[in-house]
């Protein structure tokens, strides 16, 4: 139980570097200052999420699960 403790501060902390790192190279590069979180950004943080205790937890069947359903849904959308 602790391990996933551990993982998930180590995950939380670098996606909340991450974003306010890319903010701050927003505002250096286009002069844009906008602080908000919309729905991609948030199923993007589940997605990595999801990634990083696979990979931690060496579950070769869950990155496979995770691919094959990325494939589905971006093929159900160019079908449209």
């Amino acid at each position: 139980m602790t391990n996933i403790l551990i993982f998930s501060l180590v995950f939380i902390f670098g996606e909340s570097l991450a974003f306010v790192l890319f903010k701050i190279m927003n505002f250096m590069l286009l002069k844009n200052w906008e602080f908000s979180f919309s729905v991609s950004v948030i199923k993007g943080m589940i997605e990595r999420f999801f990634l990083f205790l696979a990979l931690a937890y060496s579950l070769p069947h869950a990155l496979i699960a995770f691919g094959a359903i990325k494939i589905g849904t971006r093929s159900g959308l160019t079908r449209k």
